[in-house]
């Protein structure tokens, strides 16, 4: 067994195993390049790791960027010893072409260097996107209209500490310069007026686009900007269910939703998975089955803050496998069309969905798919 996981995770050091992971998955589309080639893709049917990718690619983190495999077993050390060689050399390959380990370092680096604008959406159910840019100008701040969408991050990238756009996708969405001391005591932010959240975690709200009076149900609410979000395009009429694992997180999101003036939304802890969909306490809303599989359900958002499609594409292309989804729901076409950064073009799908990244939409990252019903089938 690989020592060094093994010690980590036998002595609690979970901090320290959570970076190896991380670290090992960052470097990933290295590694299953590598793994591509026709001699080292026997790595994986390498009786010594058990068909265990994942231990591959720790493995190999810890032979190209890594402190080496000193603390490993021989049987696992002979794994990549072997192999040495010709796995630097498709290495070394990939790097000439920009594909290598050296170009994600760069990547990294630049990518710390590079300041996300402060997204901040007015909470309409506290007063109207005109009252707040009025105030706004009167503590003289300049407003300075709606962004380009084409020249969005030239037009950003300029603008000055005093100065606001309007954002051109979500609506009532506005950019403040990345750079603006202690924004989060603003006397607007503070009472929740401005609530300060990234434009990419806006869209699944956005683009559910849930009418006054529907019912809604946030399967992974914390800390609930989200149901927030939800709750002012509902125009606090209607109901929200909001549901999370993590019961401390829900106390605080019971809070938030409070101070944010929502008064449409249940908050509680609770397994969505494991949820008796039957409790006397739903009867007001849907009768809840899991997923797309809830009747009644018009539109459903399946959004992450995931980069990977295992999380991602993988997911939904799963999903369009179910039978019953399949004769129910489709994948909704050209979302949002003037958002140009989509899904992978590797999956059919890939068109139909919206990715977000921070060196190309200047936000961090996300993923989000919309899935509707189909017609005559409610």
């Amino acid at each position: 067994m690989f020592s060094a996981v093994s010690v980590l995770v036998h002595y609690s050091n979970k901090k320290a195993l959570l970076r190896l992971s991380c670290e090992s998955l960052k470097f990933r589309p290295v590694f299953d390049e590598i793994l591509r080639d026709k001699e080292l893709k026997k790595i994986k049917s390498d009786p010594n790791v058990g068909g265990s990718v994942e231990l591959i690619y720790v493995l190999m983190y810890e032979t190209l960027v890594g402190s080496g495999l000193n603390r490993c077993s021989p049987e696992l050390k002979s794994v990549i010893a072997r192999r040495i060689q010709k796995i630097k050399e498709v290495e070394a390959e990939l790097q000439s072409h920009g594909n290598g380990i050296k170009s994600i370092k760069e990547a990294e680096e630049g990518l710390k260097k590079l300041e996300i604008p402060r997204y901040a959406r007015i909470n309409t159910l506290k007063w109207t996107s005109e009252e707040a840019l009025k105030t706004l100008e009167s503590e003289e701040w300049k407003v300075k209209g709606t962004a380009s969408a084409e020249k969005f991050a030239e037009q950003v990238g300029a603008m000055g500490e005093d100065e606001i756009f309007i954002d051109p996708h979500v609506e009532n969405l506005l950019i403040f310069a990345p750079n603006i001391n202690n924004f989060h005591e603003y006397w607007m932010v503070e009472q929740r007026y401005l609530i300060l959240q990234d434009k990419a975690s806006c869209l699944p709200a956005f683009l559910l686009n849930p009418r006054p009076g529907s019912q809604v149900f946030d399967t992974c609410a914390a800390p609930g900007m989200k149901t927030s979000h939800a709750a002012a395009i509902m125009e606090n009429q209607g109901k929200i269910w909001a549901m999370d694992r993590a019961a401390d997180r829900v106390s605080t999101m019971k809070q938030l939703l409070d101070a944010s003036k929502v008064a449409i939304a249940s908050s509680f802890a609770g397994d969505f998975l494991k949820t008796d969909v039957t409790d006397k306490k739903f009867s007001k809303a849907m009768i809840l089955k899991h997923a797309l599989k809830l009747p009644g359900l018009k539109r459903a958002v399946y959004s992450t803050c995931s980069i990977h499609e295992e999380e991602n594409e993988q997911v939904v292309d799963e999903v369009l496998l179910d039978t019953y989804v399949r004769e129910n729901f489709v994948l909704k076409k050209s979302v949002l069309p003037e958002w140009t950064h989509r899904g992978l073009s590797t999956f059919e799908i890939g068109a139909d969905c919206l990715r977000a990244d921070p060196k190309i939409t200047l936000t961090n990252g996300f993923f989000v798919a919309v899935f509707e019903r189909v017609k005559n089938k409610v």
